[in-house]
């Protein structure tokens, strides 16, 4: 009778062990954790603060991370020392070295021909968007007009409350916003 019951669980076990390994299987990160920044404090941490169009870009290796710059063209100025016409560039972590590519979370990621508002910070040298995606507002058109869309994607935001817990949070602009009204509320805050 032994040999039957170790017959059934060995039967049982390649199904069994099967599902183990697929239920234990670990999927990777879609988003990073950061803290949401409301759109006073994207002002107030920006060295500059433009509208620009993405021009070009290259990506290279900093130590053992990629990271990409990229090319700008300043469309309007409202903070710092960047001007209408001014070419400029934003590194970014991520991009693709031959056949190595590596993606953050939560990057900025600045497509070329397409138009931003970006808060941006000085940091080692370079300007990096203010809080990552949240940094980087995409500007399309919408029945004609320039509308500011949410950023912050592959981002999860959250905020400590006064309990001292983190709970979701919304970004600095929530829903599409057109263009003209975003620049002022922005130059209000200056």
């Amino acid at each position: 009778m032994a040999p039957m019951r170790r017959r059934r669980f060995l039967l049982a076990t390649p199904p069994a062990l099967a599902g183990a390994l697929l239920l234990g299987r670990a999927a990777p990160a879609k988003a990073t954790l950061a803290e949401a920044l409301d759109l006073d404090t994207l002002v107030a941490r920006a060295d500059d603060i433009v509208v620009a169009q993405a021009t070009g870009h290259g990506s290279r290796w900093q130590g053992r991370r990629i990271v990409t710059d990229v090319t700008l063209r300043v469309l309007d100025a409202l903070e710092g020392g960047l001007a209408p016409g001014a070419s400029f560039e934003v590194c970014t972590f991520g991009g693709a070295v031959g056949d190595v590519g590596m993606q953050i979370a939560g990057e900025a990621v600045l497509e070329d021909g397409e138009e931003y508002v970006l808060f941006l910070r000085c940091w080692h040298g370079t300007r990096r968007p203010v809080g990552m995606a949240q940094g980087a507002l995409p500007v399309r058109e919408i029945a004609g007009t320039p509308t500011v869309h949410p950023g912050g994607g592959g981002l999860s935001l959250v905020r400590r409350t006064p309990e001292g817990t983190l709970s979701s949070a919304a970004p600095a602009l929530e829903a599409p916003t057109p263009l003209d009204e975003l620049l002022a509320a922005i130059r209000a805050r200056l």
